[in-house]
């Protein structure tokens, strides 16, 4: 019997990184499609020869399987998104490479493109979880100081206000067969005593001389532990305050501050006028 051809999506684009902070040695990985769901993936490793295992100690490596039913391991670092609010998304966000800059910060530098199929380079800053994983901004690098970006004050993540509109993205990590998926961000409304406003949800802040951790629980039961730093919202020309993070089970959640709840409401009274 013929065997039915099968697309391969293996590894490609590898970049090596050791970190002396956490004693591993993290390899980065392209996978997928690279017309529209190449992403990346990271595992680590003690030794400079591997295996490589990521957060859920699965080796790094693709597996096809029968009935195509393919699955992917390897922490997932970016993939396709949107952000909603501001009707901007990015597809084809692999071929990474790493590396330090002269002042030592560590950056993520991959492929991206949309609709037009040209071909960037982003460029993002990378931050460490607390457990020694890499975590993406989610804002696209923009020559600011690494350093002083991760000094986020907590009044910030509402910017002053009692309530302040975030928008947050969670990551797909499971393999899309159909090459067409795209991840999307949702709005909700953070208000300054650490709850959602009109939904389930909370959320907690803490700065410390490392920069500020915030963990987060959103309305639909997703909670991730991360950090918050200052970025450039390449979307509405602006600096903004950024959250970062992990699941327990290696999940990446991204978020961003949109505005105060407030101003948004005088605008929107003003254009109705």
């Amino acid at each position: 019997m013929a065997t039915q051809e099968r697309p391969a999506y293996g590894q490609e684009g590898a970049s090596l990184l050791w970190n002396p902070d956490t004693g591993f040695y993290y390899l980065f990985l392209g996978f997928d499609n690279l017309t529209w769901s190449y992403h990346t993936r990271v595992g680590r490793s003690k030794s400079i020869d591997g295996p490589y295992f990521d957060r859920n100690g699965n080796p790094l490596v693709y597996h096809q399987e029968t009935a195509g039913r393919d699955r992917v391991h390897g922490t997932k670092l970016v993939g396709p998104y949107l952000w909603t609010e501001a009707d901007a998304g990015w597809m084809g966000l692999g071929h990474s490479t790493v590396f330090r800059d002269k002042h030592g910060n560590i950056l993520f530098g991959s492929n991206a493109k949309w609709d037009s199929g040209t071909s960037y380079l982003f460029l993002r800053k990378t931050l460490w979880s607390d457990d020694g994983w890499p975590l993406l901004s989610p804002c696209v690098y923009a020559g600011e100081d690494v350093a002083e970006s991760l000094r986020v004050p907590v009044e910030s993540i509402v910017d002053g206000a009692e309530e302040c509109v975030w928008e947050f993205l969670v990551f797909r990590v499971d393999h899309d067969p159909d090459n067409k998926r795209i991840d999307a961000s949702n709005a909700h409304v953070l208000k300054r005593d650490g709850s959602f406003a009109g939904e389930p949800g909370h959320w907690k802040a803490i700065a410390g001389p490392n920069g500020t951790s915030m963990s987060v629980t959103l309305p639909n039961g997703v909670a991730a532990t991360g950090k918050c730093l200052f970025g450039w919202d390449q979307d509405r020309r602006r600096q903004t305050v950024a959250f970062t993070g992990l699941t327990d089970a290696g999940v990446p959640v991204w978020g961003q501050r949109i505005g105060r709840r407030e101003a948004n409401a005088s605008q929107a009274a003003g254009e109705e006028r």
